[in-house]
């Protein structure tokens, strides 16, 4: 929109054997780049230092610029550290970015100070923070993103997607995220109207075979969705896709009009299997809601893809079991998918900032084991070990027919109640044994 020509290497759909590989493929461009960005979570954070050097190794006079989630909350981490890089962006870039571009064609008309959402390494060393960024409020002033600048994402079956975020912000306050901070606490929606130009648009120049829509709670609008499913049938946009959204969104109405609109499966995050966790971690849902919300897809022909956290600040080894219970009941009576991750204090979270009131001790700040996988504290309630010993479980040992033996606990009642939930989603799927194991 402003004149600018861009250029997109994205690392997760290109692949890059080497160092000189990644030099080589810089190297390809046709002219060099006034301005380079870098987006960084806290997964890839490490990453940074290599990409900047080989960036500078290839253009020397181009302002290297960091921006995303581990940038915003990490600032001085990344200017302190990693002498490449010139600025980082916080919290939303697009106007950030327009301006700096600016700077960069003229430094005096547009100085660094001047720059809202942003931090920079003044000439005397020191780090500078300019005043907050206003969020955008109208999210359709934006573009149309320009898919066209990267290849489709495909399926593992080589079907085109079409992967799109339609919103930002979020209401809710769980201590383990860091959206809100990130992006505010309102949220802000791109109108039904947009979305369906958006979709048209790409349908008719690109085609695609789905679309995976990548909101955290999409749908929190029920009139815009509502809306929007209207114009995918108007439009004859008839392809299955996919969304997320909370347990406590869901309802008949609702779910009759996804499917009806293609929608074939809802993320949600159930998180946990004990009520006490759920309230603790700010989840402001029961496990009772969770099954509600999962037998309801289940009529409706709408598989559920279900995350679950485990080594949460108030789980204890009884909570951590009754997860586990509850992940492989979904997974393994095919009621849907589960995922188990462990607790992460990421940049930017209530339970980062807020870890010594919570009790939580870290056993490593080293970013390259904050992927989600690894555990990096531990409570009174667990050691580091045990969300090792029950990823263990939930991956090889149940295969193997080991017994659930965290903390000795017998959980009868809950076993008792996860039956009764799989029974009520067999009655929409035929016949067939299961139980809670």
């Amino acid at each position: 929109m402003h004149g600018y020509a861009v250029e997109i290497i994205d690392f997760f759909r290109e692949s890059f054997s080497s160092r000189a590989s990644f030099v080589a493929r810089l190297e390809k461009l046709a002219r060099a780049p006034v301005l380079v960005g870098i987006t960084t979570y806290t997964e890839t954070a490490a990453a940074v230092a290599k990409i900047a050097a080989a960036v500078r190794e290839v253009w020397p006079s181009a302002c290297l610029v960091v921006g995303g989630p581990h940038a915003t909350f990490c600032a001085e981490e990344i200017l302190a550290g990693v002498p490449e890089v010139r600025v980082v962006v916080r919290n939303e870039g697009e106007g950030a970015l327009v301006e700096l571009l600016e700077h960069c064609r003229d430094a005096d008309a547009v100085p660094l100070r001047d720059i809202a959402g942003i931090a920079f390494r003044a000439e005397d060393g020191t780090i500078v923070h300019t005043p907050e960024r206003p969020l955008v409020r109208h999210l359709d002033c934006l573009p149309f993103p320009p898919f066209a600048l990267l290849p489709p994402p495909r399926t593992v079956t080589g079907e085109r997607v079409l992967v799109l975020l339609t919103s930002r912000g979020c209401p809710g306050r769980c201590v383990f995220c860091a959206s809100r901070a990130m992006a505010g606490g309102a949220y802000r929606m791109h109108s039904a109207e947009y979305l369906a130009a958006l979709v048209w648009n790409e349908f008719t120049h690109a085609n695609f075979d789905g679309m995976g829509i990548m909101d955290d709670t999409f749908l929190v609008d029920f009139r815009r969705l509502e809306r929007f499913c209207k114009y995918l049938d108007e439009l004859a946009i008839r392809v299955p896709w996919t969304c997320k959204s909370r347990a406590d969104t869901l309802h008949s109405r609702m779910l009759k009009m996804l499917r009806s609109a293609g929608c074939k499966s809802i993320h949600i995050g159930v998180e946990s299997g004990d009520d006490a966790v759920l309230a603790g971690i700010g989840k402001r849902i029961t496990i009772s809601r969770v099954l509600d919300g999962i037998i309801a897809m289940c009529a409706h022909g709408i598989r559920p893809e279900c995350s679950f956290i485990i080594g949460h600040h108030c789980d204890t080894l009884a909570t951590i079991e009754k997860t586990l219970l509850l992940a492989r009941a979904i997974q393994e009576n095919d009621i849907g998918v589960s995922v188990v991750g462990i607790c992460t204090p990421l940049p930017g979270t209530a339970l980062q900032r807020r870890a010594a009131e919570l009790g939580v001790r870290f056993v490593t700040t080293d970013w390259t084991h904050y992927d989600l996988n690894t555990p990096v504290f531990e409570t009174n309630g667990f050691s580091v070990d045990d969300p090792r010993r029950a990823q263990y479980y939930l991956e090889a040992g149940a295969a193997r027919g080991e017994p659930l033996a965290l903390s000795g606990i017998d959980h009868s009642g809950f076993r008792a109640q996860l039956d009764d939930f799989i029974a009520r989603v067999k009655k929409f799927r035929g016949t067939g044994e299961s139980h809670a194991t």
